[in-house]
């Protein structure tokens, strides 16, 4: 069973955003009762599910949390939380509390897409924080992927930074218009509405599991209610206020990594000589002094050094991301447009999924006061929006900082990735720290551990389940990194189709124009096949043609999707720049139902034949024009 959540209208939007500032009103225009603060209110599971055991042990509601607990008048906020119970479950076992990264991010759509459990016998819970997802307030909530789509703007840099000023400043408008401030976000505010579900769920104690800026949280829940929490990972940590460092360094350090890793490698050595730390910056430059047109048309996107470091950014949060970074910036430092037209629609299709700006910019404001009072100086934030950290002049006043459990007893554990580019150094976090928490090193991680494969998801799983025993590590050592990606050809307009397809959640109108004709092709042929059997129709050669065209249409729409789907992440990666040599003939499959498609209609005797080459041949169409628009 699948549900998808709906689509907000924008009307809606702005209806549920006035009535949020009225104090909750309902449509009806009626007073109502409000539920209580720290009420958790049962809502409808309109969430993804993988399948129909997983949406009956799910649990979706809200809580109701005050914006600013010292002044009740400020008014609330509604949390979207969503409990997993566990497919088996441990009596009195503690619960497992995620929390996500962002800030800003979410969780809660992503709760029915797994079958087992994070820890076996352990439910997991998972919320929004304040701002993010589907929790409240949202506002402004396209203004992250018009942030994204100005690093390839089509007027210059100059033009793109201007254009961000002013996106970031309407969605400040907007913001404080809706009668909201920023006053109210920060990580001692997820840290208090993460206590209050604790308090709605009747929880003891649970174990909390923290990734990217979830670690800020997890860290300070540990710091202010260490009696509440039974163990907590901190899984590839967002750099605190006191770690920030500019991003060109952080890229600097990983990429001087990865050419030690790519100078041992024969191949990667041969093909990627220049690759290091010094073409990268030498790149980012030349770039900056004259933007690379990438794409067609008169006014194609431009790609300019802040682009480019963008793109290793977005990367570098997965392993076989890291491993292409040598063909990303040799292909940018040899204007090689062919190469870069697959990761810079990464501009189009990660904005989408990205961190709600105004609690982005409000939270990570008011975090780190230090840091934004640095003029100029570029973090992972800066990086992902393209807005120095002088906007926090205008979004937030600095806030309480987070804190760190230092000398905590709470068993904790700290996961360190190799090929992170957003945690400060392993050793400036165990000196943090203390002695106490566990720092493991994953050399072959990137930006969250916990995706880098079975090892690490163990790892985490025998610490929660056990948090008092010794962790047995081995199976780091048998961890490798992927291959480098050596040889790719550059993806036709119908293979480009498929990537968009695979990465945007609306897919293209013509995408689903190329799907629908592929199966009204084939329930044509059925149709015939049936009518032959009963009773004769059209001529034996038109019949064939009818399979074959509808046949054909399958196939070109099903070859790339299914293989796609079933690919791994390093052939997800491949696929950014090209399809590898192997499946060149792949995109191919397109033309078949164009050409049986002809034959259908010219052997054709009757109707039927004649509509199943009509529709084979709109596959063809539907699928070089959708390629060709997803290209852009």
């Amino acid at each position: 069973m699948k549900t998808r959540t709906p689509p907000l209208h924008p009307f809606g939007t702005l209806l549920a955003l006035v009535a949020s500032a009225l104090g909750g009103l309902p449509s009806s225009g009626r007073a109502s009762p409000l539920p209580p603060i720290g009420a958790l209110v049962d809502d409808p599971c309109d969430i993804e599910v993988i399948d129909a055991d997983v949406a009956a042990r799910l649990r979706c509601a809200r809580l109701q949390v005050l914006r600013d607990p010292a002044d009740p008048s400020a008014g609330r906020f509604e949390i979207a939380v969503v409990v997993k119970r566990s497919a088996d479950p441990k009596p009195g076992a503690a619960p497992v509390l995620f929390l996500h990264g962002g800030p800003g991010g979410q969780m809660t759509p992503w709760m029915g897409m797994g079958s087992r459990d994070v820890v076996p016998g352990h439910d997991l819970v998972a919320f929004d924080m304040r701002g993010g997802g589907r929790s409240t307030p949202r506002v402004c909530e396209r203004t992250t992927a018009a942030l994204f789509a100005t690093f390839t703007h089509v007027d210059g840099p100059a033009a793109a930074a201007a254009e961000r000023w002013r996106i970031a400043e309407e969605c400040r408008v907007a913001f404080r218009a809706a009668g909201f401030d920023a006053r109210h976000f920060g990580t001692p505010l997820n840290v208090s509405d993460a206590e209050a579900l604790r308090e709605a769920l009747g929880v003891e104690r649970w174990l909390l599991l923290g990734e990217s800026y979830g670690t800020t949280v997890a860290a300070h829940y540990v710091a202010t209610h260490p009696q509440r929490v039974a163990a907590a990972v901190l899984d590839s940590l967002y750099p605190a206020d006191e770690f920030v460092l500019p991003t060109a360094e952080m890229q600097g350090r990983l990429i001087e990594r990865v050419a030690g890793e790519c100078a041992q490698d024969p191949r990667c050595a041969a093909r990627w000589p220049e690759f290091s730390r010094a073409q990268l910056d030498a790149t980012v430059a030349a770039l900056d002094a004259e933007p690379l047109p990438v794409g067609r048309g008169s006014r194609p996107r431009l790609l300019d050094g802040m682009a480019l470091r963008t793109l290793v950014v977005i990367l570098t949060g997965s392993e076989a991301g890291v491993r292409s970074l040598p063909m990303l910036i040799d292909a940018a430092a040899r204007r090689d447009t062919g190469i870069l037209a697959g990761p810079i629609s990464l501009f189009a299709v990660v904005g989408d999924e990205s961190a709600s700006f105004p609690a982005m910019a409000a939270t990570d404001c008011r975090d780190r006061p230090r840091h934004h009072a640095q003029t100029g100086l570029a973090d992972p934030i800066t990086a992902l929006t393209g807005l120095p950290s002088e906007v926090c002049r205008a979004w937030a006043s600095p806030g309480e900082t987070p804190r760190w459990p230092v000398g905590t007893t709470v068993p904790m554990l700290v996961l360190a990735g190799g090929y992170d580019s957003f945690q400060p150094p392993a050793s400036a976090v165990a000196a943090a720290l203390g002695s106490g928490p566990q720092l493991v090193q994953v050399p072959f991680a990137a930006h969250s551990v916990r995706g880098a494969g079975p090892c690490t998801r163990e790892l985490i799983g025998a610490f929660l389940a056990s948090p008092d025993q010794a962790l047995d590590t081995g199976c780091i050592g048998e961890m490798t990194p992927p291959p480098f990606i050596h040889a790719v050809t550059p993806l036709p307009g119908p293979a480009r189709l498929f990537v968009a397809l695979v990465g945007s959640a609306e897919p293209p109108t013509l995408a689903l124009v190329a799907a629908g004709a592929a199966l009204t092709s084939l329930l044509v042929a059925l149709g015939v096949g049936w009518r032959r059997w009963r009773r004769p129709l059209g001529t034996a050669a038109g019949l064939r043609w009818t399979w074959a065209s509808a046949l054909a249409a399958i196939a070109a729409v099903g070859a790339p999707a299914g293989l796609l789907a079933s690919t791994d992440p390093m052939s997800s990666a491949a696929l950014l720049y090209g399809v590898p040599l192997s499946w060149g003939w792949l995109p191919w499959l397109v033309f078949l139902p164009g050409l049986t498609g002809a034959l259908a209609l010219w052997r054709g005797g009757a109707w039927a034949p004649r509509l199943a080459g009509l529709s084979a041949m709109a596959v063809t169409v539907a699928m070089v024009l959708g390629g060709w628009s997803a290209w852009g």
